[in-house]
């Protein structure tokens, strides 16, 4: 899936009356990192109900649109997402992760990026944390031996604080470290 994340209708009141079910034109991300083994990462069909509330759409769809941009390598659109005070992993502020996060998709070719394993815990109306395991795989390109020095898949655990500016929801903390990936299912 690319660009912005996929639209989603207001929830629907069925018999779990504020439950958060909700349809969507095309599966959203929430559904998907729920359920890996039914959608291959941001699958093709969603299951009929969603395990977030209503109200962590936003965040959710923020996620998407952060995945998005990785997948389209474009470095401004992340920056967009963060806030002007953002703080990464350590002193790492936006100017710089900005510039690394250009370095690394100009390394690229292509880039797929699969988000699971998603959390939402809200502290206030105006602040919430989101945690998520991303999957990489990328191409590097052919250039100065750079295929055979970056890596073509990585796993990382992301928390993310966000904050709500203005009417949108921004990033303005974000931890990140490696993990090992999750065995695949023998046949």
């Amino acid at each position: 899936m690319r660009g912005n994340a996929p639209p989603v209708d207001q929830p629907e009141r069925g018999e779990d009356e504020g439950a958060g079910t909700h349809r969507t034109e095309a599966p959203c991300l929430c559904c998907a990192a729920r359920h890996p083994a039914t959608n291959d990462g941001i699958g093709d069909r969603p299951p009929k109900r969603c395990f977030f509330g209503a109200g962590d759409h936003a965040f959710l769809a923020l996620v998407e649109s952060l995945r998005a941009a990785a997948e389209d390598r474009d470095a401004q659109a992340v920056a967009d997402r963060l806030s002007d005070d953002f703080k990464g992993n350590g002193s790492v502020d936006k100017a710089e992760a900005v510039a690394t996060l250009r370095r690394y998709f100009a390394a690229y070719e292509s880039v797929h990026l699969a988000v699971y394993d998603v959390s939402v815990s809200r502290r206030t109306d105006t602040e919430a944390d989101v945690g998520f395991r991303a999957e990489f795989n990328g191409a590097a390109r052919r250039v100065g031996g750079l295929d055979g020095f970056l890596p073509p898949s990585a796993v990382e655990r992301f928390d993310l604080r966000l904050a709500r500016r203005g009417s949108d929801w921004k990033v303005v903390a974000a931890d990140w470290r490696p993990i090992e990936p999750l065995a695949s299912p023998s046949p």
